[in-house]
């Protein structure tokens, strides 16, 4: 008997669930063809699914929930908000997340988050929540981001580490390699940050040359790109990347502190923000297609964002399984700043946040370079 669904994810559900109908269906044609293999191959394909269908009805039907930790919003504009998650003691660390996912990754639960562990390593951390936009965001670019939400949440802040975590860690470099004085940060973290967007996967830029075409449409209509887009958008990445993970929660131990937290970050996946046409096009045109900001010719304002004009001390981490941002897009800003360490621990884009490993390969490195700093 299925459960009853409490939850309408994974999104896109339909697509993800065409998507592997579709490549199975291609995987196993050249056997099936053979009369004599054809029923065995069925057969495995069949159990295949049901397998898949067994861990999205689970997760469905979980009665895990996240145990989010409530913060102080000390700042606001628009939609943006700076949250507190320290205790004013110690020096003080900005986390800056991407705009296409909300910033709970970074603080996921009150059992597992990095921006706990910050603060339990005696730093005081600040979150810059972006939130979903809004009326005052409708036309944004990401350097209207940038400029009117970025600067002002640091400059409300005293000399602080900038911490920025994928699409907000190509933001933070951006920013700081802007700034004219960059006096009031500390020091600059990018983790699973994409710099050089032609590098990893030379097939990206055609992929979103393609997509930025196909979403043109939906961008002029709504004045968004939505979530649902963004979501087909990581899919295309990884295509069978949903079918192989709830196959493996299928036979997860239901009650155990794994499949808590997969069913969290699940949650978290699924409780993504449309992103502003505007910051959707500059993403897609000027970064993946135009590599503008490892080119040296991304400008934010009246500045020109050049890496090389990054003089406080950077430490760039990037995952090593990182399949939407490959370690060589990540690392080739640490080229350019001329005062830079990097790492490469054996994860993923999101494991080195959510996984049992990211304490001991991200979070104490991170911790550990920014008490020397």
């Amino acid at each position: 008997m299925r459960h009853t669904a409490y939850r309408d994810g994974p999104k896109p559900f339909n697509l993800h669930l065409f998507t592997t109908a579709c490549l199975l269906s291609a995987a196993a044609w050249p056997v099936a063809s053979d009369p004599d293999k054809r029923d065995d191959v069925t057969r495995v394909v069949a159990d295949m699914t049901a397998d898949m269908m067994r861990g999205l009805d689970a997760y469905r039907a979980s009665s895990f929930r996240a145990d989010k930790p409530q913060h102080k919003s000390v700042w606001s504009r628009g939609s943006t908000r700076l949250l507190h998650a320290g205790d004013g003691e110690g020096v003080q660390v900005l986390v800056v997340p991407s705009l296409v996912n909300r910033y709970d990754i970074l603080d996921l639960d009150a059992r597992h988050s990095f921006v706990a562990y910050l603060k339990g390593q005696g730093f005081d951390p600040y979150i810059l929540d972006w939130g979903a936009p809004g009326p005052a965001e409708k036309t944004f670019t990401v350097d209207d981001y940038i400029t009117t939400r970025l600067y002002p949440a640091l400059g409300q802040l005293t000399n602080p580490h900038v911490i920025g975590y994928c699409m907000g860690g190509t933001m933070a470099a951006g920013a700081v390699a802007a700034l004219p004085d960059q006096s009031n940060v500390r020091s600059l973290t990018l983790l699973a940050a994409p710099w050089d967007f032609h590098a990893g996967d030379p097939n990206m830029p055609l992929r979103m040359s393609s997509y930025a075409v196909s979403a043109s449409g939906v961008m002029e209509a709504t004045g968004t790109l939505p979530v649902d887009w963004i979501q087909a958008l990581f899919a295309s990445i990884d295509p069978l990347f949903a079918f192989n993970k709830f196959r493996a929660f299928a036979d997860m131990d239901q009650a155990s502190e794994k499949a808590r937290r997969f069913v969290i970050v699940e949650d978290w996946l699924n409780d993504g923000v449309d992103l502003t046409a505007p910051a959707a096009a500059q993403a897609l045109n000027q970064w993946y297609v135009g590599n503008e900001p490892h080119n040296g010719v991304w400008t934010i304002g009246k500045s020109l964002v050049v890496a090389s004009n990054i003089t406080v001390p950077a430490f760039v981490v990037a995952a090593g399984n990182d399949k939407l941002v490959p370690a060589p897009s990540a690392l080739a800003i640490a080229q350019q700043i001329a005062v830079s360490e990097s790492i490469s621990p054996d994860i993923g884009h999101i494991g080195m946040m959510a996984s049992d490993r990211a304490m001991t390969a991200v979070w104490q490195p991170v911790a550990a370079w920014l008490k020397n700093k």
